[in-house]
């Protein structure tokens, strides 16, 4: 009985590790997504410049982006490696 005890809590804690993982997945995801979609909506609007200032500011935008592209690529690690976890786990 003690033998079988354990294992529930050996199956709960992997359990519990996958939840966590899928919630990260989640949340990891969500973020990637709103990047995306704020930069997507950003470089799709038409752009107007009435002065020099404004191609500036723009350019300016467009290097953030490049620089922010590069911090997703973290993200877009942490996934795949998530991702791998709950297939280990044998969830998919």
């Amino acid at each position: 009985a003690k033998e079988k005890g354990q294992q529930l809590q050996d199956q709960l804690k992997r359990l519990e590790e996958v939840i966590a993982n899928c919630l990260e997945f989640a949340r990891l995801s969500e973020q990637l997504n709103m990047f995306f979609d704020d930069v997507e909506l950003a470089l799709t609007e038409p752009i107007s410049a009435s002065n020099v200032k404004d191609v500036e500011n723009q350019a300016e935008y467009i290097d953030r982006v490049d620089k922010d592209l590069s911090t997703q690529m973290d993200t877009v690690n942490k996934l795949a490696d998530l991702t791998q976890k709950i297939q280990d786990a044998g969830y998919s």
